[in-house]
């Protein structure tokens, strides 16, 4: 690749950009569309903030407990109820009754927690030392307890202790032990890691230059982003690609399948390792494809569907016997090989994370067809319906996946203004506050939602009635700020 054509990462303050090269003046002489390619900003991401609880499935038994059981629970050592406490302290979101913020109180109780290994409450009191919320800033403590969370596999350490050897914080600045910890976050599927890690792959620092990995890691972080850092992801990645040749863009989204075609199989065979039973026909048979269905029923599937050229599957899978629900997933350009292995993996969250579930009654013809298939309505069942997707249930995929996503980053949206304010919400997400306050936070909101376009397509999907909305925490908020 000649000089012109390469990138660099430039610092600007607090900020990174792709810019050009020394041989910049010969580009702009070649146009502007060139030159306007290389000043586009390409913002490294910053440090993850605290952990809540969703994360952890070991600290849900807290969720629902009384502040006074929890506290009862924290005294006698229990590192969970510490940590849960620790949360509510550090929350003044949650509306707890009893319990306000109070950053120094829930760093003592993040401490006790931490000391006793428990990996989020680690990570938790590393981001308060770095912000220095309830403790001294202190980012040599900081860096030590992301650390000890880093080296538990906790993604967000990980990345956070990149972010440490990046800047030179509380660590000796090393940009090669930077790129080894955001691989570490990236390799889990932690989007910011990658992003960060593509664009240390863009400038060569602490790594070699190479775009190929540059555009792959890029690639993988966009659609895991939220809507408005994913626009960002996949503008630089498409700003990049502009300067690599087909070969090199072929090579880098073939390597991006592979990853997310490994990590799939991975999840799979974890979940797999633990079946007993064929996933289709119940059978205790020796399994085949990572633990899915046996060598019988896989050999069924292929005569069935082994020469299909469907890249758009629809899975119907029994919800529930009670009313006999059933829920669709429709997986995207996926092959039959791959729909294989994930339309009968019992419990592969990562293949519900990329496909969606639509909830319905099933008709009397899928009743009927379940139930000739053995323990149809359990929880973990084996029973599916399977058939090539048609457009309108592609679609409707498609408009279900930006509702939830629009859903969630709403909610991410709300829960900050209520802190911006000091709103708390009761029990029954109701805010609780002055009503001047309240209000400013609407108007917040509002202003926000209208820069990112979310506004009208929030009323719609309300008045739709649309699962997305009902899944939200903050929507009596949002009723507030439809008001406005």
């Amino acid at each position: 690749m000649s000089d012109e054509y390469q990138l660099q990462i430039a610092r600007k303050g607090d900020k990174s950009s792709l810019a050009s090269s020394s041989a910049i003046s010969s580009l702009v002489a070649r146009g502007r569309r060139d030159a306007a390619f290389l000043t586009l900003h390409a913002r490294a991401e910053s440090e993850e903030r605290r952990s809540g609880l969703l994360g952890w499935p070991a600290l849900w038994d807290q969720i629902e407990k009384p502040t006074e059981d929890v506290q009862r629970e924290a005294e006698r050592g229990y590192a969970a109820a510490q940590f849960n406490l620790g949360w509510r302290h550090d929350n003044r979101h949650l509306g707890v009754p009893g319990v306000g913020q109070d950053y120094a109180e829930a760093a003592r109780w993040y401490r006790r927690a931490a000391d006793q290994g428990l990996a989020p409450a680690q990570f938790n009191l590393g981001v308060m030392y770095d912000m220095g919320e309830g403790v001294g800033r202190d980012y040599a403590e900081a860096a030590r307890w992301y650390r000890e969370a880093a080296e538990q596999c906790v993604a967000p350490a990980q990345f956070n202790l990149g972010i440490k050897y990046e800047n030179g914080e509380g660590v000796a600045q090393d940009a090669t032990e930077a790129v080894a910890w955001y691989r570490k976050a990236a390799e889990q599927g932690f989007c910011k890691a990658q992003f960060n890690l593509g664009l240390k792959y863009v400038s060569g620092d602490g790594v070699a230059q190479d775009y190929v990995q540059a555009h792959t890691w890029i690639s993988l972080a966009a659609p895991r982003a939220n809507l408005a850092d994913g626009k960002r992801y996949a503008a630089t990645r498409d700003s990049l690609a502009a300067k690599m040749n087909p070969a090199q863009i072929a090579e880098a989204q073939r390597l991006a399948l592979t990853w997310v075609t490994n990590r799939r199989d991975e999840s799979i065979a974890k979940e797999g390792s633990l079946a007993v039973r064929c996933n289709k026909c119940g059978e205790r048979n020796e399994l085949v494809f990572a633990g899915c269905v046996c060598a019988s029923c896989s050999e069924a599937l292929d005569r069935k569907w082994g020469s299909s050229t469907a890249t758009d599957w629809l899975v119907t899978r029994p919800d529930s016997a009670v009313g006999r629900r059933v829920s669709d997933l429709v997986l995207l350009n996926t092959s039959y090989a791959q729909m294989k292995k994930y339309s009968w993996a019992a419990n592969d969250a990562d293949s519900r994370i990329q496909g969606f579930f639509r909830f319905r009654q099933a008709t009397s013809e899928e009743v009927s067809h379940l139930e000739s298939q053995p323990g149809a309505w359990s929880h973990a069942s084996g029973a599916r319906i399977i058939r090539p997707a048609t457009p309108e249930e592609v679609a409707a995929k498609k408009r279900g996946d930006r509702e939830w996503q629009i859903a969630m980053d709403t909610d991410q949206i709300l829960l900050d203004a209520c802190e911006k304010f000091g709103i708390q919400m009761s029990e029954h997400n109701v805010p609780v506050g002055d009503f001047q306050r309240i209000e400013q936070a609407a108007e917040e909101i509002a202003r926000r939602l209208r820069q990112l376009g979310w506004l009208e397509e929030l009323v719609k999907m309300t008045r739709e009635d649309c699962d997305a909305v009902h899944a939200m925490d903050g929507g009596r908020l949002l009723e507030i700020v439809f008001r406005q």
